[in-house]
């Protein structure tokens, strides 16, 4: 492999753990600030417990990151110009979002494991993919569930209710 094709593929490696770092964060602030409005609280719980990993996750990639040399990286930081009220969301559009996050961080897992050359960042890239994937899993469980909640809701609300008074 010539120099300037090891450059390229250093650098695209680079940006993906940059990108990828960004992601964690984000899914970090985000969940954590929903984790305080779900009333469930089997599922608040778990929007908090995710993150607390992407936290750590940022974290051990920033430190993988700083062993590659890089020393100048600097978080876009989105959240601070996000116009998304958390208030506003239900309990199933926080699912909808987490599921979101958490669906770029396993494309970039994906990609990460196709740069990565050594048996460390293999595992490393793996065990994080394998993290996410059970994250996606449980968030789809629950996405589910209030769907379910929803067609029960819209049920009782078409059948039990007088017409008229379901609306506002």
């Amino acid at each position: 492999m010539a120099i300037a094709d090891t450059l390229k593929t250093r650098d695209r490696f680079v940006e993906l753990i940059e990108g990828v770092i960004d992601t964690e964060y984000t899914m970090s602030i985000c969940c954590r600030r929903l984790s305080l409005l779900i009333k469930n609280g089997r599922a608040r719980k778990k929007f908090y417990d995710i993150s607390e990993v992407a936290k750590r996750n940022e974290n051990l990639l920033m430190r993988r990151l700083s062993n590659l040399g890089v020393a100048d990286f600097i978080l876009k930081n989105k959240c601070k110009f996000c116009k998304v009220n958390p208030e506003s969301f239900s309990t199933l559009g926080a699912l909808e979002l987490g599921m979101e996050i958490v669906s770029i961080a396993i494309r970039f897992y994906r990609a990460l494991l196709k740069y990565a050359d050594t048996k460390e960042d293999i595992k490393l890239f793996n065990d994080l993919l394998t993290e996410k994937v059970q994250e996606k899993k449980f968030l789809k469980k629950e996405k589910g569930f209030r769907h379910a909640d929803k067609v029960m809701f819209n049920s009782i609300r078409q059948f039990c209710i007088p017409e008229g008074y379901g609306k506002r």
